[in-house]
């Protein structure tokens, strides 16, 4: 048994039996094996085992199309890519704030959200750009230095 995972079960063959367990969220958890007994052999509860699951550091990665902005960009986006170790989520909500102002979100679909930016006035614009995480996957976020030139 696996907290809120119902019960996957297999066959015993040999005395042996080996059992796929769903994804777990991060934190603790528990798990108790139970074998229901046979004709000879009687029912059996193994002690319930108690383990924590660590979240995955997320990193994020980010580039704007087109590369260098202008002031008469137009219609320009970022491509955000979330990474988690090998993984390339789907889910979190991914943002784009410039001085406490949201300028954009997305959820992430295999780890990438492309996004639409707004027009940027001349000039350095310091962009933070924050993921949420979701249950297995640590939230982050990085500073994006955008250098807008005279388009």
């Amino acid at each position: 048994k696996t907290g809120g995972f119902g019960t996957p079960s297999r066959r015993v063959s040999d005395g042996q039996v080996t059992i796929k367990l769903p994804q777990f969220e991060g934190g603790p958890q528990s798990i108790t094996a139970v074998f229901g007994g046979t004709r000879t052999a009687a029912p059996q509860t193994s002690n319930e085992y108690h383990f924590t699951v660590t979240k995955v550091a997320s990193r994020i990665g980010f580039k704007t199309n087109p590369l260098q902005l202008t002031t008469r960009t137009t219609n320009a986006t970022a491509t955000v890519t979330v990474t988690a170790g090998p993984f390339r989520p789907s889910g979190g909500t991914v943002t784009i704030d410039e001085n406490g102002h949201r300028l954009a979100q997305g959820t992430p679909k295999v780890g990438v959200v492309t996004l639409r930016l707004p027009h940027f006035s001349l000039g350095q614009h310091n962009l933070t750009v924050s993921y949420t995480g979701t249950s297995s996957i640590t939230a982050s976020s990085v500073t994006e230095v955008e250098r807008v030139g005279l388009g």
